[in-house]
């Protein structure tokens, strides 16, 4: 073997040694943090991870005590991957806290645009996309009659693109995001219908520019056949309606 020979062989033999150090730490690290892929558990798992993505060695499909700040404050972090993490193991309880089941999840997660649909089961949704200012579109959320909306959108002055599944059946605040007229008619479609119940005390708050631009579209609803615009269906349907179009606050 010639000099030039046994120095692409000295560089192959620290390459492969140096991968190989790469990937036992990566097993180690992640051996480690998932418990050899049994954790079910994790709550505040990744708060103010500073990486722009989380590529676990196993799918990540917890099952307990799941929502509490787990991706809290990720500010760098771009993208939540279906092909790492999976929500759909994760059943709310029927107790008190089952309105409370995605509790901060994705707060503070600055640098997210799209929210991928990972499977996350109805409920109730309590600052969980707060401050996500460069959140733009949502592909599913999944809510249910006695689900908690406090705040989950807070500051998404970006958020134009939702799709609702499900029956909404408390007070529903969006009102910093400029929705597209599709968005708020997801929205509008699934509100619960209490009509003739009595007491009005249910309030969907949007942001007005949004919502002038559905009344501008002129397209009619429908209430028991019969056609109405948008803001008589939610009217018929017993809510009040917010045209909210404050500032928003700047975050102290």
């Amino acid at each position: 073997m010639d000099i030039a020979e046994r120095v692409l062989q000295l560089k192959t033999d620290f390459n492969d040694v140096y991968y190989a150090g790469i990937n036992s730490e990566y097993d180690a690290f992640w051996d480690g943090v998932q418990d050899y892929g049994r954790r079910e558990q994790y709550r505040n798992a990744f708060f103010q991870w500073r990486n722009e993505y989380i590529r676990p060695k196993y799918k990540i499909m917890p099952s307990k005590y799941t929502s509490y700040g787990m991706f809290e404050s990720c500010e760098n972090l771009k993208i939540i991957e279906k092909e790492y993490f999976d929500f759909s193991n994760y059943t709310p309880s029927n107790d008190s806290t089952s309105n409370r089941c995605w509790y901060y999840t994705f707060s503070n997660c600055k640098s997210i645009e799209i929210f991928y649909d990972l499977g996350l089961k109805a409920g109730g949704y309590v600052n969980t996309w707060r401050f996500c200012r460069n959140l733009h579109t949502i592909e599913i959320m999944r809510c249910c009659e006695d689900g908690v909306y406090s705040t989950p959108f807070y500051d998404c002055t970006k958020l134009k693109n939702i799709e609702i599944e499900g029956e909404i059946g408390e007070s529903f605040p969006i009102p910093d995001s400029p929705l597209t007229t599709d968005s708020l008619k997801s929205i509008i479609t699934h509100l619960k219908d209490f009509s003739g119940i009595g007491g009005r005390v249910r309030t969907l708050t949007v942001k007005a520019s949004a919502f002038e631009e559905l009344e501008a579209e002129g397209a009619t609803a429908e209430y028991n056949g019969v056609p109405c615009t948008w803001a008589e269906l939610i009217d018929n349907k017993e809510w009040n309606l917010v045209k909210a179009d404050e500032e928003i606050a700047e975050e102290e």
